[in-house]
């Protein structure tokens, strides 16, 4: 019997991810911007190959809801780090609380540092970086 050479075997479609497909998870969450060319030579894929991959419809929906519970995580290590910052800034014990508002303040204070200055009678307090001299 002659086979007709444009007839192509059908695949059977997949009905889970194997593992290449959980290591391009992995390298994608881990680093989003690499690009397929990259992704394919660390896994001895072609690009197309890699394409293909992350465009099956079963890779998106699981690469979506990751990416959901990497993000979820995220929102509540953010509400968590604010509560305990807005303890630690409402401390009893000055020191804490300003160490904790110098730290926060870092990035927006002036480079060449800072001086706070009190009522007569109250030394002055010089800001820089997260060290601070009273004087």
């Amino acid at each position: 019997m002659k086979k007709n050479k444009n007839i192509q075997m059908m695949r059977k479609p997949r009905t889970e991810l194997d593992a290449v497909d959980k290591e391009l998870i992995r390298m994608k969450l881990a680093d989003p911007a690499l690009s397929q060319t990259e992704l394919g030579a660390t896994l001895s894929l072609h690009p197309r190959a890699v394409g293909k991959r992350l465009n099956n419809p079963m890779f998106k929906k699981e690469m979506a809801k990751l990416q959901n519970t990497v993000i979820n995580l995220i929102q509540v290590a953010k509400q968590k780090a604010i509560r305990k910052l807005i303890k630690l800034i409402d401390s009893k014990e000055d020191s804490v609380a300003a160490r904790v508002c110098i730290r926060f303040l870092a990035d927006v204070l002036p480079e060449e540092g800072m001086t706070i200055k009190y009522p007569d009678g109250v030394p002055q307090t010089y800001i820089f970086g997260d060290k601070v001299i009273h004087f």
